[in-house]
């Protein structure tokens, strides 16, 4: 996790957090403050319900119980569609990425969809400055040579790659990494850590 410095002095504020399927209570109680401009790692062993927490921070799981704010404004009930407008970005346990479209048309998809207007791809040529940062973003995650190839033809490594790219597509105020090196290699770990010390 990692937070942006803005005008609040706690990016991420969780209260009481709790989440319950059924008898199973995944997240019992969590309370937890980061300072604007910190980093955090949530730890634990599997099943601990660390994905259960990112899910709540960026709205894809509401809470049965508790409090989210993010820079001072209470986030609980919104969506995850406009937490990401607020600035709230996040990468998952499994890569998700859009396979059958190039790396490029990915990047672009993240750049248009966190600005909020309706994207076209094949219609008319978008602004320059979207192919631009596209080309940006690319760099950044060491994946310029692979624009133009599907994504589903990356490797593991480089699908972890394409998708911090895509969450970086607008500077994120709070950045979830949901165990982004899992089941890579040293080598390929490298330029993930590289991208994580430049956010």
């Amino acid at each position: 996790m990692q937070a942006h410095a803005h005008n609040s002095s706690q990016a991420l504020v969780i209260e009481g957090l709790v989440r319950r399927f059924g008898a199973l209570v995944a997240v019992d109680g969590v309370d937890l403050s980061i300072p604007a401009g910190q980093r955090r790692a949530v730890l634990g062993a599997n099943g601990a319900g660390k994905t259960t927490l990112f899910n709540m921070i960026a709205g894809d799981l509401p809470p049965s119980e508790g409090r989210i704010t993010v820079f001072g404004e209470d986030m609980t009930k919104l969506s995850p569609e406009k937490r990401v407008l607020k600035g709230v970005r996040r990468t998952y346990q499994k890569s998700l990425v859009f396979g059958g479209l190039s790396v490029r048309e990915n990047l672009y998809v993240a750049v248009r969809g966190a600005t909020g207007p309706r994207l076209s791809i094949w219609r008319s040529a978008p602004a320059q400055p979207d192919w631009e940062r596209v080309a940006e973003l690319a760099e950044r995650v060491q994946l310029t040579r692979r624009l133009d190839e599907p994504a589903s033809e990356l490797s593991h490594g480089e699908q972890r790659q394409l998708e911090l790219g895509m969450a970086l597509a607008h500077p994120p105020r709070l950045l979830l990494l949901d165990e982004p090196a899992a089941g890579l290699s040293m080598r390929v770990n490298c330029p993930i850590r590289v991208v994580q010390v430049d956010c």
